[in-house]
């Protein structure tokens, strides 16, 4: 949900990529004006939200943190540093923020809410939560109810008065919007009533539910808060965009404004894994081979090829024989598991995924002959990234914004390597072991550094002047690749020494086309240092657009008259 629109009408926010570096940012859009601006200090942002006085926008970063940033200059505030889910917040004029997240915890019940003391202690996801908007303690809103096949409460929406909230239920599955409802929520009693079925709901302040549906048609139905009853289900319009995570664009303003965006189902399953050369030329891995993949990355030998592929019910790590071998599905655990890591010598691949709630970093051999293993458990921010070094010497990982690494060997001792005092994300441990990149937006722009490891004080090297993400080393070490803020994949000589030293740095070719995720390198460097491993984007054919509607509630009026 990537696009919300201020209370008067007036102004549209929407997430964005940055320019050339890819990474998503709020842009906002004054209808009175013909250019957007770009929001400071939203970079990593997702799904943004109004404050009910529309002087402040909340959102929800890549990261997992919560934060509020102020239209007026200042820079945000950060109320939750973790733990958030990515799936839509709201502003209720109570005072309180609402959100999601993906584990049951100790947050205290506010006063009047029941307790479903049967899920205290279940493995479940937690539903929602809220927290003051200028920060404070936690509170507990909804549960999942196992009992009812619930895996997630989603996308709040909370209506003027602060006593209802609109919310989404999965059912069975986090991905499939066939089998999602729409629910009511009483604030004060915490009681849950389901409506009607669709994939994300809004309320109208025409006093309707507006719900999209899986095929991407906008229906309404009226809504008495009294009785806590909906009404017959009208259809509006159809060509919603509805993305493969089963959520959907589009927001309604209290004078009667609706925002979208159209192109109805989204469908990325003719997204294709390419090679890439240094000119830019590109050949199909396997012409064949098509899907919603990410994170593509190759083994040491490169012979084979490991990535994320998300199908309508999860995510899950897939191995593939090169170039025209078949393919094999290495994980089961959970509904997600992603962002995959060769060992050393290539019999094992670490992943993250999130069984049990907060995802943690597991280990499975390659061939998938043995279930997989727990490699590092992470606290409540959880793990975003887990790698072996090419030296196969040591696991480092992503937790927040801290960067951690062990020797690895039983009973290891874990030591802080980045201690998260800067967004810093997406590290990599040079061939040698010597050195570690990563990237950091400690300087105001995410910009790529090295440090020499595991001694990271011993000295910082900026690689990047004007801005760049995803560092990537070569086999020898001897180049280290990046993505730059202009948007081309860029190399720099490392030259040989005892210090590490910078050469020349030139661009290879423009990213344009590819898929790209400032916290993680969308592609990898063949074993012959010669070409890449990408994933190149199906064309979309609705493009990236936002629908205006004015005089919406007229037309609501007159349809439900109809």
């Amino acid at each position: 949900n990537q696009i919300a629109i201020s209370p008067d009408g007036r102004r549209i926010a929407y997430v964005g990529r940055g320019e050339g570096d890819g990474v998503p940012m709020i842009y906002l859009r004054d209808r009175s004006r013909l250019e957007a601006q770009r929001i400071s200090g939203t970079e990593g942002a997702n799904q943004p939200f109004f404050s009910p006085d529309g002087t402040r926008i909340g959102f929800i970063t890549e990261d997992r943190k919560l934060k509020v940033v102020s239209l007026g200059g200042e820079p945000p505030l950060t109320l939750l540093d973790s733990g958030i889910r990515r799936a839509g917040g709201a502003w209720g004029d109570d005072g309180y923020i609402y959100f999601a997240v993906s584990e049951l915890d100790s947050a205290p019940e506010p006063a009047g809410l029941r307790r479903v003391s049967e899920l205290d202690s279940a493995p479940e996801p937690a539903g929602l939560r809220r927290v003051p908007e200028t920060g404070g303690p936690i509170e507990i809103v909804t549960r999942v109810d196992s009992a009812r096949n619930e895996v997630r409460h989603y996308f709040p929406d909370v209506l003027p008065g602060g006593r209802l909230a609109i919310l989404t239920i999965a059912r069975g599955t986090n991905y499939d919007a066939s089998t999602r409802d729409i629910a009511i929520v009483d604030l004060e009693t915490g009681e849950v009533t389901v409506l009607l079925s669709g994939a994300i709901g809004h309320w109208s302040p025409s006093g309707h539910i507006l719900v999209i549906r899986p095929d991407g048609a906008l229906m309404a139905a009226p809504f008495d808060q009294a009785t806590r009853e909906a009404g017959p289900v009208v259809p509006l319009l159809e060509g919603v965009q509805v993305e493969v995570q089963a959520s959907a664009d589009f927001g309604v303003s209290r004078t009667g404004t609706l925002v979208y965006a159209p192109g109805g189902i989204q469908d990325l399953s003719a997204n294709r894994i390419v090679w890439v050369d240094r000119a830019g030329n590109v050949t199909p891995v396997d012409p064949d081979w098509t899907g919603d993949y990410s994170a593509p990355r190759l083994s040491p030998d490169g012979r084979r090829l490991a990535a994320d592929r998300q199908d309508p019910d999860e995510i899950q790590i897939w191995v593939k024989e090169l170039d025209d071998g078949p393919e094999a599905k290495l994980t089961f655990e959970g509904d997600t598991s992603f962002w995959p890591a060769w060992s050393a010598d290539g019999s094992e691949i670490a992943f993250v995924s999130n069984t049990g709630g907060t995802p943690q970093g597991f280990v499975r051999r390659a061939d998938a002959a043995v279930a997989a293993e727990l490699l590092v458990a992470g606290d409540t921010a959880g793990i975003t990234d887990v790698r072996f070094s090419p030296d196969g010497e040591w696991v480092y990982w992503v937790t927040g914004a801290n960067v951690l690494a062990r020797r690895n060997e039983e009973g290891a001792e874990t030591i802080p390597v980045l201690d998260g005092s800067y967004a810093e994300f997406n590290p990599s441990i040079s061939p040698d072991g010597r050195w570690i990149a990563f990237g950091s937006n400690e300087s105001g722009q995410n910009e790529v550094y090295v440090r020499p490891f595991p001694k990271v004080r011993d000295g910082r090297w900026l690689i990047t002047s004007d801005g760049g993400v995803s560092p990537r080393w070569s086999p020898d070490g001897t180049e280290l690749f990046y993505k730059s803020l202009a948007g081309d994949v860029m190399v720099a000589e490392v030259l040989a020494g005892a210090s590490f030293v910078i050469g020349e740095r030139r661009a290879l070719f423009p990213w344009a086309g590819f898929l790209t995720n400032g916290a993680h390198a969308q592609y990898d460097v063949h074993p012959d240092g010669d070409r890449f491993v990408m994933v190149e984007m199906a064309a979309s054919e609705a493009g990236d657009r936002i629908l205006v509607v004015e005089n919406f509630f007229e037309e609501l009026e007159a349809r439900l008259s109809n």
